[in-house]
């Protein structure tokens, strides 16, 4: 996906040499393409731009090869299919937490689980005074990464969890607004 961007930029950066724009919303859907190959450019730019779609046609199509595998492979995994019951999970979500928490086991409880992902606040402690603060950083990235989001999703598309997102934001940031619908999402954070 990041190589498909860069070479998206690319075709950018030679449209804009040439002080074009875009007559379709997606320049790169079935117009977008059709228009970038019908371009009348110098013969060196156009070699340039024809290597340029050539390799976003090539892109797009280990891509598609590479996400119907992953979503044989989630609907083949219990887990990834129990994972996909979730609000704004997809296969590609599933099949990636899936993958980073394992086996459920090893963890002895819920907490410890919430902990490894990062999603539990840092407690400061000193006699009587409780402070929480921030999310830990030192975890598996990648698993809150995608819980995170699973509930940006669920926020767009849910009328539940849209309306706790905007409860929450008008008294928070959005950041912890988010999280607020993730606690939510995932009631094994408790």
């Amino acid at each position: 996906m990041k190589m498909r961007t860069m070479v998206k930029n690319r075709v950018h950066s030679h449209r804009d040499r040439y002080g074009l724009s875009f007559p379709w919303s997606d320049a790169f859907g079935a117009g977008g393409l059709e228009w970038l190959h019908g371009l009348e450019l110098e013969p060196v730019d156009r070699c340039i731009l024809d290597t340029h779609l050539r390799h976003l046609e090539c892109l797009n199509s280990e891509i598609g090869f590479l996400d119907s595998e992953i979503a044989s492979q989630a609907l083949e995994s219990v887990d990834a299919l129990l994972l996909m019951t979730l609000t704004g999970v997809d296969y590609n979500s599933a099949t990636l937490l899936a993958c980073e928490i394992g086996d459920i086991r090893r963890f002895p409880s819920p907490k410890h689980l919430v902990s490894w992902i990062g999603l539990c606040p840092s407690l400061y402690q000193s006699g009587n005074s409780l402070v929480m603060g921030r999310m830990k950083k030192d975890s598996n990235g990648r698993a809150r990464w995608v819980l995170v989001q699973a509930a940006r999703t669920a926020s767009r598309t849910d009328p539940r969890m849209r309306e706790l997102y905007q409860r929450v934001s008008s008294r928070r940031a959005r950041a912890v607004s988010i999280i607020g619908v993730k606690w939510y999402l995932f009631p094994f954070q408790g």
